[in-house]
Formats: structure tokens, C-alpha cells, sequence
């Protein structure tokens, strides 16, 4: 199975969280970055992190090997 793209991704998480923004950075094939979704609000992290997860591992599978740290924020949020 072939790694995950950043754009298959991208689609991926619009898909999962309408109306979110994802920030993916490519870093020698290796995907990480911030997922910036309204719905996140108010919602504690481990639930946050959950939903992450449950995105990239379910669709993709052991295609998601080179998906890395994948942060999710509300709108207003910093790192």
C-alpha cells in the first residue's frame, strides 16, 4: 500500500470535519500539522485526539505510516 498523499489528506479531514482548516506540511514525506475545525471548541483533548486518530487510521490504514503529529485546534487556539 502506498503512503498517504498530503492532498489525500487534506481531503480526508475536510471530509471528516466540514468546514475545517487544515494547515499539512510535507516534510520529506512525512505529513504533520494543525487542524484548525470549529467543532473542536469547548471539546476536551482526548476527545479531540480521539477523532484524529479514528480519521487517519480508519480509511487510510497502514497507508497512514508516514502520517505524523496531526494537532487539532479551535479557531482562536495556538500552539
Amino acid at each position: 500500500m502506498k503512503p498517504v498523499s498530503k492532498a489525500e489528506l487534506e481531503q480526508q479531514i475536510r471530509k471528516a470535519f466540514p468546514q475545517a482548516t487544515p494547515i499539512i506540511q510535507d516534510e520529506r514525506g512525512r505529513l504533520n500539522g494543525v487542524i484548525v475545525w470549529q467543532g473542536f471548541q469547548d471539546m476536551p483533548a482526548r476527545e479531540r485526539n480521539q477523532q484524529v486518530t479514528e480519521l487517519v487510521r480508519n480509511p487510510f490504514k497502514i497507508g497512514a505510516i508516514n502520517v505524523g503529529l496531526l494537532v487539532p485546534l479551535a479557531p482562536g487556539e495556538h500552539l
